[in-house]
């Protein structure tokens, strides 16, 4: 019992010693537990294939990662998978008995093909492969005492030695074989390059370059160096555990550092003699102590191979961890630099360590009498001020003093020259710069004074929360004003305000975004220089201005800084953010402390975060960016990297959804993608974090669609494009066109003839409506003229009846006249009647009524007079007129009473008229006038 009880004393001191002596900085660590991934437990061998997938050799096979989904891929006797290496497109892997490579398949599975029976047939029984290596296209598989060498796809053995150790380094290709010989392949051959007896008892596990030689390390005989043939012991400088211990593999970072994995302590991150090594253990978040494998990928990152499970320790980036809380040193709120030591405020008391130096934890000393909670340091004049729930109190002699002790305080800090603002849970005491200082109270403003700042006019400026923003005008003074501003005054809120100076201006930090102080106005604006680089509707939480002017900030979703550059008389400005880091903040109670140009504090709920800015700045290369799968139709899915085709959709397959992933480790969570369809787009989609992008009812035409990522720094990924071409419809294509071309002119062949046909028809149709219409016409002219002859011979004969009447009336009033005269005796009555007889019948009188007669006459036969004058110039006018009588077809008696002449002279007349017309006197004249 009591030698258990020494045992369990001297573990628990050599445990305190490792404890008491380890670094307290080290990197973020992420940790994916078996449960995350859902695989076999170990992962004995880790890489990063060309398109940026993690590829682990996992107790169930080959295990893909992409950033968002892991994926298992067993080999096809569903062993242990050992070692796996990259080469042409292929991943060749080794397990049990078993030995192949893995190729996406068509559906962009990882597929595995055996190479066993390429294998010669005597050596096909074989144990684990436990290593892979290529030189010059040809591979070599290391199993149990014997090697497989696949050239020009056949293999050939190496067995002449036991063979336990197969590595790459220096493009070099080294063995180790039991018997203690160290040999490397040199023209297609195993040549021993060293012999030693040390070699014949050690299990090597890595050779790398080191030092203008090599390192090597050995499981648990420790490390030798290999220089100009020479191999000497080499201990690790300044390791707080005891050596040699089990190593399981060492690479050389980027940065020059060795990371050294090992079976039972872990990580162990050595950079320079100077420097303690960084020992990360089961105590810095990884899930085992174990460590079986490592990868460093393209980023910089290192990812571990562990036990149980896989972590990736975040060294891409410039943030590293100081871890107090699980030290017990309580949770940090405020640091500062003072005196060649760092002194750090926790809610147990003020730490101080010695910088620059190690912050192990074996440096950190408790200032006495600083007990309790620390809420902020100030170093003024060269002397540091704590304030301390307790009140203000000064280090002096390495001890915690009171300087005032009637308020517990916030902040203490400089007014102006001679004058010091103490910031306490009651309001704000301005005292002297001086040993024994004096404070006396604002006595107008009695609220909680965490926020102050002093403008270049004197006024302070102090910010609650939850009260609002004061503004103290002439403090101190008997013209002393204290004023509260809020909303009405330009502020989006009354509450959640928070002040802060950059480059000597105070700021307010509100709700949304950042605004100065006009005083001339009398309100506050919006402070644009800076908001640019904000999501206005977010909350900035804290600001503070480095001594390189660089601008850190603290929001709601990000942690970082606007690195400033002077270029000319211009200012750059770039937003750089700091990654994984926003789930240690303690709650609106951080601090950022910049030391120098290069290195940052940040308080948070474990202790404090720790920048580095010259050691590992963030990677500014493009970071791959890989389409994982095409959706089509929502109901059947395509796989791009595993067709090397055109990509050709049908019309009806012209709605796609396109996954995407950036392989970006560090900021998987923060990564936004843009989308750009050339051909649809009119630009680039604004950036989100939807991994996938959904095009509907694409037109037929060829596309180009290119994507990109963005971390939160504004880095962009290698910009993915890919061509594809929505087909045309059948009915579209060129043999489609040919046959409607050929079916337009069948079509309008026909149509012209049908056309034709048509206009033939109804241009007989139109002859015929022509012809009927003109003999309609003609019948209705016809009938125009024949009512108008009829008309006018209505009139003509009208006329003609009443000159006879009234020829006829004279005729009998002229007889009448003369039976009078008979009867009557009187000569003078009688001369007088005979004058009248006389009138009546004389031809004047006679001609009466011709003139109206000769004009319908010639209404009606137009030409008659004239054609009959020229052809017969010897007729007289009464002969013209008989001739008019004549054609009329009057008889004899009828014209005798028109002309007023007997029928005897009537018939004496057309005597003379026949002679006249040189006519037979058989002929008729009234026939002849009739046809004339």
């Amino acid at each position: 019992m009591k030698l258990f009880k020494l045992l369990l004393t001297l573990s628990f001191l050599l445990f305190y010693g490792i404890i008491s002596s380890q670094n307290l900085v080290s990197p973020f660590i992420k940790v994916f537990p078996k449960e995350a991934y859902g695989y076999g437990t170990q992962n004995w061998e880790i890489l990063q294939s060309t398109d940026g997938l993690m590829l682990f050799a996992n107790n169930d096979g080959l295990v893909t990662f992409n950033g968002y989904e892991w994926d298992l891929y067993p080999l096809s006797n569903r062993t242990i998978l050992r070692a796996i290496l990259e080469n042409d497109g292929k991943v060749y892997a080794g397990g049990q008995n078993e030995l192949g490579y893995y190729q996406r398949d068509l559906v962009n599975n990882w597929k595995f093909t055996s190479l066993k029976a390429k294998i010669p047939l005597e050596h096909q029984d074989f144990e684990d492969v436990w290593n892979i290596v290529e030189q010059e296209q040809t591979l070599f598989f290391r199993s149990s005492g014997k090697i497989f060498v696949l050239e020009n796809e056949a293999f050939k053995i190496w067995d002449q030695k036991d063979y336990v150790f197969l590595g790459k380094a220096g493009g070099k290709i080294f063995l180790h074989s039991s018997d203690g010989h160290l040999l490397q392949v040199e023209n297609g051959a195993p040549q021993i390059i060293l012999q030693a007896e040390v070699l014949k008892n050690i299990e090597i596990r890595s050779i790398v370059p080191f030092q203008d030689g090599y390192l090597i390390a050995s499981l648990r005989q420790g490390f030798f160096t290999l220089k100009s043939g020479q191999l000497k012991p080499w201990e690790l400088p300044r390791l707080s555990i005891q050596q040699p211990f089990a190593i399981s593999k060492v690479d050389v970072l980027p940065s020059g550092e060795l990371a050294i994995a090992t079976n039972y302590n872990g990580l162990i991150l050595w950079k320079s003699d100077n420097e303690m090594p960084n020992l990360i253990t089961s105590s810095n978040d990884l899930t085992s102590d174990g460590v079986i494998s490592t990868c460093i990928d393209n980023s910089g990152n290192l990812w571990l191979g562990l036990e149980n499970g896989i972590a990736m320790v975040e060294l891409s980036t410039p943030i590293k961890k100081v871890n107090l809380v699980s030290q017990g040193y309580g949770v940090a709120y405020d640091l500062v630099r003072w005196q060649n030591h760092l002194y750090i405020g926790t809610n147990s008391g003020l730490y101080k360590v010695p910088w620059p130096s190690a912050l192990a934890a074996n440096n950190l000393k408790l200032i006495p009498g600083s007990q309790g909670q620390v809420w902020g340091l100030q170093v003024i004049d060269d002397r540091l001020f704590m304030s301390h729930a307790n009140g203000l109190l000064e280090i002096n002699d390495g001890i915690a003093k009171p300087v005032f002790e009637a308020e517990s305080g916030w902040l203490i800090k400089a007014y102006d020259q001679t004058s010091l603002m103490f910031g306490t849970y009651e309001g704000v005491y301005l005292g002297l710069r001086q040993t024994q200082t004096t404070f006396l109270p604002i006595e107008k403003l009695q609220e909680s004074s965490r926020f102050l700042e002093v403008d270049p006019e004197g006024d302070i400026w102090m910010s609650h929360p939850y009260r609002g923003v004061f503004r103290i005008q002439n403090p101190g003074k008997d013209t002393e004003q204290v004023r509260f501003l809020g909303k009405e005054h330009g502020l989006p809120s009354s509450l959640h305000n928070h002040v802060f100076k950059i480059n000597n201006q105070v700021i307010i930090a509100a709700e949304k975004g950042l605004f100065y102080f006009d005083k001339k106005a009398g309100i506050f604006k919006p402070l644009n220089d800076l908001n640019q680089y904000f999501d206005t509707q977010e909350k900035i939480r804290r600001l503070k201005e480095a001594p390189n002017g660089n601008i850190w900030f603290i929001t709601e979703s990000e942690i970082g800084y606007l690195k400033i550059t002077e270029v000319g008389l211009q200012k750059n400005i770039e937003k750089r953010i700091l990654p994984n880091v926003k789930r240690f903040m303690n709650g609106g109670w951080e601090k950022i402390y910049p030391i120098d140009d290069n290195n940052v504090f940040i308080t948070s709920i474990n202790g404090l975060l720790y920048i580095q800015l010259e050691d590992g700045q963030v990677v500014h290369q493009a970071f791959p960016l890989r389409m994982n799968t095409i959706q089509i139709n929502q109901d059947s899915t395509f796989y791009p990297l595993a067709s090397d085709s055109k990509l050709q959709f049908s019309p009806k397959q012209n709605d796609l959804t396109f996954e995407m992933s950036a392989i970006d480790f560090a900021f998987s969570d923060d990564i936004r993608y843009e989308y750009f369809l050339e051909g649809f787009d009119e630009g680039w989609t604004t950036p989100d974090h939807s991994r996938t992008k959904e095009y509907t009812n694409l037109p037929y035409q060829k596309y180009t669609l290119k994507v990109r990522a963005m971390n939160p720094n504004q880095r962009y990924s290698e910009i993915f494009s890919l061509d594809f071409e929505i087909l045309k419809p059948w009915y579209l294509s060129l043999i489609a066109k040919v046959i409607y071309g050929i079916l337009a002119i069948l079509l309008a062949t026909f149509l012209t003839r049908v056309v034709l046909k048509r206009f033939e028809a109804l241009e007989n149709e139109m002859a015929n409506t022509v012809n009927q219409s003109k003999k309609e016409i003609r019948r209705l002219e016809s009938e125009r003229i024949q009512a108008e002859l009829d008309h006018k011979k209505r009139e003509l004969v009208s006329t003609t009846i009443h000159i006879a009447k009234k020829n006829e009336t004279i005729q009998e009033l002229a007889g009448q006249l003369n039976t009078l005269k008979r009867e009557i005796k009187d000569p003078i009555a009688n001369k007088k009647l005979q004058k009248v007889i006389h009138f009546l019948k004389t031809e004047d009188h006679a001609d009466e009524g011709w003139d109206q007669l000769l004009y319908h006459f010639n209404e009606l036969h137009p030409s008659f007079f004239d054609k009959l004058k020229k052809e017969h110039q010897s007729l007289t006018p009464k002969d013209l007129k008989l001739c008019a009588y004549l054609k009329m077809n009057l008889s004899t008696k009828e014209i005798a009473n028109l002309m007023n002449v007997s029928i005897r002279g009537i018939e004496a007349s057309r005597y003379r008229l026949r002679k006249r017309l040189n006519l037979p006197s058989d002929s008729n004249l009234n026939t002849f006038f009739m046809n004339y």
